[in-house]
């Protein structure tokens, strides 16, 4: 039961009609609950709707391939060293999917990244075991320079995470001739930071997400 009153209903639909809004767009709504949460984070000031000409990526490459997950797959041997959201979430199996893969060539903030892609978050997510699967099998597509590769994820409570993996160099004492190693970090998406050098050809960071629409 609702707990809305009808003066409100007749208030929001009347504002909803002036916007140009029809039947069916109210319908499609009301049957897409990551819709309407991206929606109330709109609301609520969490996030914002961005342009296309905005868009902070360009295609690199599209529908790479990733095999299913157990959502067991382990760290060790993959990351140096990584956060927590790579080591402590709860499993959650997969089927295999399709990722696409963009290069970044502008500065700026995580968060305008990823809703400039003017998709549901849902839809962009990557799962844990997805994440070091591509760590796995696509080395050779990590971002150029020290490998940075963005992928967007999400907390044990739903909110989402960037996870950035980068090559860091070894400082080894003991053995001073290791090559870097691969490190994850994980970033909230709305929280004020920025990245920066990623625009230049030798330095892109490369943004990992699941295809649209899939």
């Amino acid at each position: 039961m609702s707990s809305f009153v009808e003066g409100q209903t007749h208030q929001f639909c009347d504002s909803l009609e002036t916007a140009g809004c029809k039947p069916y767009h109210v319908t499609r709504m009301g049957q897409s609950q990551p819709l309407l949460k991206d929606i109330l984070q709109v609301v609520d000031g969490k996030a914002r709707i961005v342009t296309c000409e905005n868009q902070m990526t360009r295609s690199f490459q599209r529908g790479v391939p990733l095999s299913a997950t157990t959502g067991e797959e382990i760290t060790e041997g993959v990351f140096g060293k990584c956060d927590d959201i790579l080591t402590k979430v709860a499993p959650e199996p997969t089927d295999p999917c399709l990722v696409d893969i963009e290069d970044t060539i502008k500065h700026g903030k995580y968060r305008d990244i990823f809703l400039g892609f003017g998709y549901p978050f849902d839809g962009l997510y990557l799962t844990r075991g997805q994440m070091i699967r591509f760590c796995v099998d696509y080395k050779n597509l990590r971002g150029r320079g020290n490998g940075i590769t963005l992928f967007l994820t999400k907390d044990p409570t739903g909110e989402p995470v960037v996870v950035r993996t980068q090559l860091v160099p070894s400082y080894s004492l003991k053995n001073p001739q290791a090559g870097p190693s691969l490190h994850a970090f994980a970033i909230p998406l709305f929280l004020d930071r920025s990245q920066w050098g990623c625009d230049k050809d030798d330095f892109r960071f490369r943004v990992v997400l699941r295809r649209r629409n899939q």
